[in-house]
């Protein structure tokens, strides 16, 4: 079976997101894949900020989410 292709796509933009009660709370986009290292720069730097007391933050279990600031999170402002 043939049919059409895409071609020349460019390259691939990852978007990591927080959905709160009132909407998008923070976003990021980045281009290639989310590592470790991106993750922890989205929590720190557009979530963390977002956060008040009493916010609940859910998350899977996808291997780039396990790193040191969720601790650092749920100690100073919502549960994880």
């Amino acid at each position: 079976m043939e049919g059409d292709k895409p071609y020349n796509t460019g390259s691939n933009i990852s978007v990591v997101g927080a959905l709160g009660l009132s909407g998008i709370t923070a976003i990021m986009m980045l281009e290639g894949a989310v590592d470790g290292v991106a993750f922890e720069t989205f929590l720190e730097k557009m979530l963390a900020p977002t956060l008040r007391p009493g916010d609940i933050v859910l998350m899977d279990n996808v291997k780039t989410h396990k790193v040191g600031l969720w601790t650092n999170l749920a100690v100073s402002t919502a549960t994880v």
